[in-house]
């Protein structure tokens, strides 16, 4: 069983938030016009390990209306999630009053085991108490765990865009919204 916190940001927690890896297996994506209807139809990828972020290069966005959430199993961070205040998508745009999920990450022993879905609803619980009134989060439709993640916790799709990604030109922008007022 995990205890999840939230955490200031720190350099010792974010140096906590990093040892939980957050490298995922990418081998399906989800079709997308019928995700859109609420169907999640699987197709199989070739295999690829995709990465995150390092957490310890967010000092420069400047952290203060951030909110950090770590999941520990005894002394030992094993999943971690972080919502953005103030800081844009590169990729679509945000209203004042909305928030982005900026990372969520459970390691791999982890996974499985709802610490991702408790994660997302103790963010979702500190947004809704910060007066956030919308969460808005990116993925991709090759992130098949993420998108039933974000489906199970009442996200609405409310964009995608193919080419988004100079990185990965053949994967789809998935933007969801969870309503929070």
């Amino acid at each position: 069983m995990s205890d999840v916190r939230r955490v200031d940001p720190t350099p010792e927690t974010l140096e906590a938030y990093a040892s939980v890896s957050s490298a995922f297996d990418v081998s399906a994506r989800y079709d997308v016009p019928a995700l859109l209807e609420g169907h999640f139809l699987a197709h199989p990828v070739p295999a690829v390990t995709k990465e995150l972020e390092d957490p310890r290069r967010w000092q420069r966005y400047g952290l203060a209306l951030w909110g950090l959430f770590l999941a520990y199993d005894d002394a030992n961070p094993v999943g971690a999630c972080a919502i953005s205040r103030g800081v844009d998508s590169l990729y679509f745009d945000t209203a004042p009053g909305d928030a982005l999920l900026w990372d969520i990450r459970v390691s791999h022993v982890y996974r499985g085991s709802r610490i991702g879905k408790t994660l997302l609803r103790e963010a979702i619980a500190w947004a809704r108490d910060a007066g956030i009134e919308a969460l808005l989060i990116e993925t991709q439709d090759t992130n098949v765990a993420a998108c039933a993640l974000y489906a199970s916790a009442g996200a609405a799709i409310v964009d995608t865009r193919r080419g988004a990604y100079v990185e990965w030109p053949d994967e789809v922008l998935i933007v969801w919204r969870i309503d929070l007022s």
